[in-house]
């Protein structure tokens, strides 16, 4: 019988251990530092230095390599704004961005949206996070709704059956614009719109010069 048992001589070396000087014995290639695992922890226990957060003045503790100067996120934010930082899109960097992902370069070339075609009930209207009640109030404070419409004309069609023409005019009695109950809409020409408007005006500086 053949003998198949190897032995294998390992060569130890000794070093002295980087934090309590104690000598121990590694093997001859090892890059082993510290004799225990307790001077191991203490060696590469991480350095913490205290500083002070560059925009509010807050001390903040952190590790000796990290890079951070600020407390928090809306400090770095703030700081950003008075830096000016800025990404500016050259036209050539831009062109070179689009061609890179135009066609078969786009990840989604040739593949249908997950959600294409789908209603999801739960992330719909009111259950939706941007949901804004269904309309907002456009810069000459009328509510706006389906399809950039104006709520009171909508409202108005409605209680009379037809469309508006272009030439009806929908007058808030109340002269308040988000208020479009039907009992404050009032129907009328361009011209008789602009005649109730001037008679409020009248009415309202005399009442103010105490006429």
């Amino acid at each position: 019988m053949y003998n198949t048992h190897i032995t294998i001589k390992i060569n130890y070396m000794e070093k002295n251990c980087i934090i309590c000087g104690k000598l121990f014995k590694v093997k001859h290639n090892s890059t082993g530092k510290y004799c225990s695992y307790e001077c191991s922890y203490k060696g590469r226990k991480v350095k913490r230095i205290e500083i002070k957060c560059g925009v509010c003045g807050k001390k903040i503790v952190k590790k000796e390599t990290d890079k951070t100067k600020y407390c928090s996120r809306e400090c770095y934010g703030k700081m950003k704004k008075i830096r000016g930082d800025k990404v500016v899109w050259t036209e050539e960097a831009k062109k070179r961005i689009s061609e890179r992902y135009k066609g078969a370069g786009n990840p989604m070339y040739g593949k249908k949206s997950w959600n294409s075609g789908k209603r999801i009930p739960r992330m719909s209207g009111e259950n939706h996070p941007n949901w804004k009640r269904g309309y907002y109030i456009n810069e000459d404070g009328y509510k706006i709704i389906s399809r950039e419409r104006r709520e009171h004309r909508i409202i108005m069609e409605k209680h009379l059956g037809r469309k508006l023409k272009k030439e009806e005019i929908i007058h808030h009695i109340n002269n308040n614009k988000t208020d479009n109950r039907i009992e404050n809409l009032m129907i009328c020409t361009r011209v008789e719109h602009i005649n109730i408007h001037r008679e409020d005006s009248k009415r309202k500086n005399k009442g103010a010069t105490g006429v």
